[in-house]
């Protein structure tokens, strides 16, 4: 479970500064202390991000996965409908 864990969050195919949860962590601790969060390189996550995560910063690491795993299906399901509507549109003007 931890091997496995700590070996794909250090691969860069998988990890990017938008997805590590490392750099929110480092990004609410700057918004907590009263500094800017996108001052220097630390964080480029959407504000959005660190608002959804703030209360789960401090979570446990299954807690942060299973938000990631939600949030990657719900926008695999809507990836997929946007993706349905343009083929309808398609054959529609066919």
């Amino acid at each position: 479970g931890d091997d496995i864990r700590e070996l794909i969050s250090a691969r860069p195919e998988v990890v990017t500064a938008n997805t590590s949860i490392k750099r929110i962590r480092e990004g609410v601790f700057l918004w907590e202390n009263g500094a800017s969060p996108y001052a220097g390189d630390a964080t480029h996550a959407a504000p959005f991000l660190l608002f959804l995560f703030f209360p789960l910063v401090n979570a446990a690491p299954h807690v942060i996965a299973a938000v990631y795993t939600v949030l990657d299906v719900t926008c695999a399901l809507l990836m997929r409908s946007i993706a349905a509507e343009y083929m309808q549109s398609q054959e529609a003007s066919e």
